[in-house]
């Protein structure tokens, strides 16, 4: 994902690397397809999505992940000032663009209802990244990039410091679980803040500066008997959630201890199986959705609405499962399409206009 997971220490696209991120975004997607909370929690459907769910709780961890790892600390070190312009330009602009998308599809959509607007909510939602589902993470990212001089000069020192930063992230999951424990809610914009992604940035930004030392302590952790392991931690997690009468949103959440094992274990996996070159030869189409997986983040979820909406006309909804899958594959192929035609038709003959406009609407 150029902007999204990646700052550009490396210049030329691994084709390894971007399948990775083509199998996130089409997770992402996944993630925001119809869920089974409308059945029983004794019902096989409910059980399905539980079990989908866990298996695919990790992009947004990997690509805060990436973020970290292809910082280019180079040129953060010697001109901090033109790095945060350039990185916070290719992220706001695109991000204003969809947040104001969104947002007039919500203002559309409740004049439709006849219901009363609140601009106040919606002005909320505008500046927090809630326009829409996905885009919190893109404040995420701007909030990283910030602290990247600050974590930069950390690791290099390998001071207390360095140690006391990796307790960020588990103390702010303390702080989550106590938070449902005593409201039965989850905290407002608990996403949103950068301590709830900051161990991904940390170990991407370590591997980036430490790698030989890191590569040979995280050997033990970077297996499939790991991602196994901690994938049966969450279930049993969740699960044990379940029977306590968690709320929802915390018992299905990416920010928990168990998904964190997961998805940290991936991306050391993933990271071990780079440095031993052991690159898959057929991704193309992993490679594909890749390349274009910041204009789908962004676009996806109009996409998957429309989806939705046209399955419903048909009523596969009434099955599930089909209901499911159609919606993720349509979606996914739908978005794909459009990013690739975008950039064929705007970015067509070097068109300064052009790639003006997919850089505004993040496409490129």
């Amino acid at each position: 994902m150029k902007n999204l997971a990646c700052n550009g220490s490396v210049k030329q696209k691994d084709t390894f690397w971007q399948a990775v991120r083509g199998v996130c975004i089409l997770a992402v997607i996944m993630i925001h397809c119809p869920k089974g909370t409308s059945f029983a929690v004794e019902s096989m459907e409910f059980s399905l999505w539980i079990l989908i769910r866990q298996c695919i709780i990790f992009p947004v961890a990997l690509f805060v992940f990436f973020a970290g790892y292809f910082t280019n600390t180079d040129t953060i070190q010697k001109n901090y000032r033109s790095y945060i312009t350039s990185r916070a330009g290719r992220l706001i602009k695109p991000f204003l663009v969809w947040s104001v998308f969104y947002s007039l599809l919500t203002i559309l959509r409740t004049a439709a209802k006849g219901n009363d607007i609140d601009w106040i909510v919606i002005a909320c939602r505008f500046f927090t990244g809630k326009s829409s589902a996905q885009l919190y993470y893109i404040l995420v990212l701007l909030q990283l990039n910030f602290l990247s001089p600050l974590l930069i000069k950390a690791i290099q020192k390998n001071g207390i410091a360095y140690k006391l930063l990796w307790l960020v992230t588990p103390l702010y999951l303390v702080y989550v679980y106590c938070w449902n424990i005593v409201f039965h809610e989850m905290p407002i914009l608990y996403a949103t803040v950068f301590p709830a992604w900051f161990v991904f940035y940390y170990i991407g930004l370590t591997l980036r500066l430490k790698g030989q030392e890191w590569t040979r302590k995280l050997l033990r952790f970077g297996n499939l008997y790991f991602v196994f392991f901690a994938f049966l931690l969450g279930l049993i997690e969740t699960a044990i959630l379940i029977k306590l009468d968690s709320n929802i949103e915390f018992f299905t959440t990416q920010i928990r201890f168990t998904c964190f094992l997961y998805a940290g274990g991936i991306a050391l996996f993933l990271y071990n199986k780079k440095q031993r070159n052991k690159t898959p030869k057929h991704c193309g189409i992993l490679k594909a959705f890749g390349n274009y997986s910041y204009g789908i983040y962004y676009l996806h979820y109009v996409v998957l609405m429309v989806v939705e909406k046209g399955l419903c006309a048909f009523s596969v909804q009434k099955v599930w499962l089909l209901y499911f899958v159609l919606t993720w594959v349509l979606t996914s192929a739908i978005s794909y399409v459009c990013v690739l035609c975008g950039n064929k038709i705007a970015g067509a003959k070097g068109s300064k206009l052009g790639k003006t406009v997919l850089e505004w609407v993040g496409f490129r």
